[in-house]
């Protein structure tokens, strides 16, 4: 039980430590967010460029079980490059919601959209 307590008491000293900063210097704290923020749009933007690169590689149409090969290989590297666990079907996810790679049902193939023509 102390541990769930002292976690608790952790939380809100931490709650009132930046709430102290906030009122104390808004403008400061307002700039340091505005950089952290497009900090994070630039790494962001990054992994997806790289993202992409990678996925230029990958042929025009594939099967199934191909794709499903790249995408293990692809979570696979995510992992040794020492970021946080990947699963190949959140990655499916990511790659079919941004329009990279799609399913057509009419050939019944992943379609690469990235790779130039």
């Amino acid at each position: 039980m102390k541990n769930k307590h002292y976690r608790f008491s952790r939380r809100v000293k931490l709650l009132r430590h930046w709430k102290k900063h906030w009122s104390a210097n808004p403008d400061l704290m307002e700039s340091y967010r505005q950089a952290a923020t497009q900090r994070s749009a630039e790494i962001r933007n990054r992994r997806n460029e790289n993202l992409k690169n990678l996925i230029m590689t990958w042929p025009p149409l594939m099967t199934s079980e191909e794709f499903k090969g790249y995408l293990k290989t692809l979570a696979d590297d995510i992992i040794a490059d020492g970021r946080r666990k990947y699963h190949p079907d959140s990655m499916r996810r990511r790659l079919a919601g941004n329009q990279w790679v799609t399913f057509d049902i009419v050939i019944g193939r992943w379609v690469n959209r990235i790779r130039p023509n």
